[in-house]
């Protein structure tokens, strides 16, 4: 009897190299495809997030305001840059109470560790800014500090202070800074260093000046250095004086009145300057705008081709009673 005949079935689950060649190709032709698209997504996403985060802070000065009398903060009160105080209103309280305790914590940590020590906060940068992005105590925006007398190079336009900017500015170089001086200087800015008369400036009194909607509370800088630093230039953005020409007032004393302004290294950066840290105004990563945060908390594009006069006038809380014609807000 014949033994029956066993057959094998043979399943064949691999690919030929052929195969694996051209399936290899219609993935890559795939990727090549969807990348461009993915970019394009995000994008967008990527300037929305740089524009939410302004608002946060923007929102953060309200929520400080609201806990201490209605007071923004300082520029620098003496220990810390404005971006300190408001670590508490940023979800960072821990690391409010570690500096209060230890103001050099950073330095002491890092000594300690024999690395310097990486602190970044993300809502305090903006995500297409990359020299800020993922930094140590990186910083993409910058406080309204308002005018005062800095020194620019001609070569380099970098700019620099002959003493830390501050509310006591001559303006008129007699060598004596009046109490009248102190007062036209104080409208221009909201952010001002700490001062022997105890003054510091309320949301109110932007209210019952110019108005929160009309007044500039931060802007984008891309030559911002650092939240834990306290000179003006990394963390606040300025006008020079001497940049300015103004409206003689009737009874011959010094207002706000713009008739024209030069702004030259203190001018709108279309494209971020190279130098980082001496370039203390409005710059971005984005095409053709920045982002500005108001006293109110809105957050808006403001077109780099702002009018030098309009700009003036946002940054200035109180220009109403020292002769600046309100229509300077609103002119095209």
């Amino acid at each position: 009897m014949q033994r029956p005949t066993h057959v094998r079935w043979c399943s064949r689950f691999g690919m030929s190299r052929v195969e694996a060649v051209v399936t290899i190709g219609l993935i890559g032709f795939l990727i090549t495809m969807l990348v461009p698209a993915v970019q394009s997504l995000r994008g967008p996403s990527r300037r929305m997030e740089c524009q939410n985060n302004l608002k946060q802070i923007a929102l953060a000065v309200i929520g400080y305001a609201s806990a201490n009398g209605g007071h923004i903060p300082l520029l620098d009160d003496g220990q810390f840059g404005w971006p300190v105080p408001l670590l508490p209103y940023l979800d960072q309280a821990a690391l409010h109470r570690a500096l209060q305790e230890d103001p050099l914590l950073v330095e002491t940590e890092s000594r300690a560790l024999g690395t310097p020590l990486q602190i970044h906060i993300k809502v305090l940068t903006c995500p297409v800014d990359p020299s800020k992005t993922g930094k140590h105590v990186g910083l993409s925006y910058v406080a309204n500090a308002g005018w005062g007398r800095f020194l620019a190079d001609a070569k380099t336009e970098a700019v620099s202070e002959s003493r830390p900017h501050s509310v006591d500015v001559d303006w008129d170089r007699d060598g004596n800074v009046t109490e009248d001086e102190r007062l036209l200087t104080r409208a221009t800015g909201l952010f001002w260093r700490a001062h022997e008369d105890g003054f510091q400036l309320t949301l109110d009194n932007v209210a019952d000046g110019d108005g929160q909607t009309n007044t500039m509370l931060f802007t984008e800088n891309t030559n911002a250095r650092n939240w834990l630093s306290r000179e003006t230039f990394d963390i606040g953005f300025v006008v020079e004086l001497d940049r300015i020409t103004f409206e003689p007032s009737q009874d011959g004393r010094a207002g706000l009145n713009v008739k024209s302004a030069n702004l030259g290294s203190f001018a709108i950066q279309p494209k971020p300057r190279v130098q980082p840290g001496r370039s203390p105004v409005p710059s971005s990563q984005h095409t053709g705008y920045f982002n500005v945060a108001f006293a109110d908390g809105r957050v808006e594009h403001v077109n780099v081709n702002i009018a030098p006069r309009v700009y003036l006038a946002s940054m200035t809380w109180n220009g109403g009673r020292h002769g600046e014609d309100p229509k300077r807000h609103y002119d095209p």
